[in-house]
C-alpha cells in the first residue's frame, strides 16, 4: 500500500519541549492538520532528574539519599510547570483536553512509542545554528529522525511557517540512492494530501568540468568500452553523465509508479537536475521557489558520539531556515 498521511484514525503528533518556540511549532502543526484533515496531538515527555554516582569499587549506581527529597521536589515543580505550559498551549489552539498529554520516560523512546500505530507525522522543533557541542534537545531530534518509523518534520525555531497558503511548494531532495526512494514516496504522499501543492523533484550533482577528478576520466572510458586517449574531452563526459542522470531521475518516478499512486500531484510535478554544492544549491532552490518543506530520505547513524545522522541532511536542517521532513527507512516495499 502507498504511504498515506490522511488515514482517519491517525494524527499529527507534536513534540512539545516546554520552551518559547513551542507555540510557533504547534500553530504550524495545526495548520497542517486542518489542511490534511488529521487530528492533532500535543505530547510533552517528562524526564525526571535522578542524582546518581558511580562507585568505582562496586559496579552499580545508587541514589544519593541526602538529595533524594530535594530532587523529588524539583521534579514536582518542573512537572507542574510543564503541565501549565501544555495546558496553555492546548487552550490557545482550541483543542479538546484529550489532545494534550504528558508522558514519563526517555524523550526519544517515549515519543516513538506514542506515535506508533497512531500518528502519520511527528513534528518537532529544530536548531537554527551549529552548536559547539551536541545539546540534549538536538540529540533527541537527530535520534528521532534516524530511528522513527514514520516521517519526522523539523520546524526551525523562531521561523515563520505558513501552511495556510492556497498553494504550497515541496522539494524532494533525491541523492539517487535507495533511501531516497522513501523520500520520494513521502514527498508525493504529502503533496497528494494537500491540493495544488507543487512537488519539485531535485537531484544535485557536484560533477562539473572543474570538479571532474582525473581518475574519473579513466574509469568512465573503461566502463564505456572506449579506447584510452591522451586527451579526453571532459566537457563531453560531463554532458553525457548529466544526460544519463536526467534520464534516471525521470525513470525513478516511473519505476515507483508514483504518479499513478498519487494522482493529485499530476501536473504539479517538476523534475530538475542541478550542478553544484548540495546544501548550497538546495538552499538556493528552496529560497527561489519559497519552498514550504524540503524532504530527505532516511540516513543510518554515522558517528554515534557526534551526529547520528547524514551530514547533508543535518546541514540542510540548520541552514535552510524552513521545515525539513525526513522519511522513515526505505525497505524496498510500501509496508510502512
Amino acid at each position: 500500500m502507498p504511504w498515506s498521511f490522511t488515514e482517519s484514525h491517525k494524527s499529527i503528533t507534536v513534540g512539545v519541549a516546554g520552551n518559547e518556540w513551542d507555540r510557533g511549532l504547534a500553530k504550524a502543526a495545526q495548520q497542517l492538520s486542518r489542511r490534511m484533515d488529521l487530528r492533532l496531538e500535543l505530547v510533552h515527555v517528562f524526564e525526571p532528574w535522578i542524582v546518581k554516582y558511580a562507585n568505582p569499587v562496586f559496579p552499580f549506581d545508587y541514589n544519593l539519599q541526602p538529595n533524594a527529597n530535594a530532587t523529588q521536589r524539583v521534579d514536582e515543580e518542573r512537572r507542574g510547570l510543564a503541565a501549565d505550559h501544555l495546558e496553555s498551549l492546548r487552550e490557545e489552539l482550541g483543542l479538546p483536553p484529550e489532545a494534550a498529554a504528558i508522558v514519563d520516560g526517555d524523550v526519544t523512546e517515549s515519543l516513538l512509542q506514542r506515535c506508533k500505530e497512531r500518528s502519520s507525522l511527528l513534528m518537532v522543533g529544530g536548531a537554527t545554528s551549529y552548536p559547539r557541542s551536541l545539546p540534549k534537545t538536538l540529540s533527541h531530534t537527530l535520534s528521532l529522525m534516524s530511528r522513527s518509523g514514520l516521517p519526522v518534520m523539523v520546524v526551525p525555531r523562531g521561523t515563520s511557517v505558513n501552511f495556510t497558503k492556497p498553494e504550497l511548494t515541496v522539494i524532494a531532495a533525491d541523492d539517487m540512492t535507495e533511501q531516497s526512494q522513501g523520500a520520494l514516496e513521502v514527498a508525493f504522499a504529502f503533496a497528494n494530501a494537500i491540493p495544488k501543492t507543487t512537488l519539485r523533484h531535485v537531484h544535485v550533482t557536484s560533477l562539473t568540468r572543474d570538479r571532474l577528478p582525473s581518475h574519473f576520466l579513466q574509469i568512465y572510458t573503461a566502463a564505456m568500452g572506449e579506447p584510452k586517449q591522451d586527451q579526453i574531452d571532459a566537457d563531453e563526459i560531463v554532458t553525457d553523465v548529466r544526460a544519463r542522470l536526467e534520464t534516471e531521475l525521470h525513470n525513478r518516478i516511473r519505476k515507483l509508479n508514483l504518479l499513478d499512486h498519487y494522482p493529485n500531484v499530476g501536473k504539479h510535478y517538476k523534475c530538475k537536475l542541478i550542478e553544484g554544492s548540495i546544501v548550497d544549491e538546495l538552499k538556493e532552490e528552496a529560497d527561489y521557489f519559497n519552498a514550504d518543506v524540503v524532504v530527505f530520505g532516511h540516513h543510518h547513524p554515522l558517528h554515534k558520539r557526534w551526529l547520528p545522522f547524514g551530514r547533508v541532511t543535518y546541514q540542510a536542517m540548520v541552514t535552510l531556515g524552513r521545515p525539513v521532513m525526513v522519511a522513515p527507512e526505505w525497505t524496498g516495499e510500501r509496508s510502512y
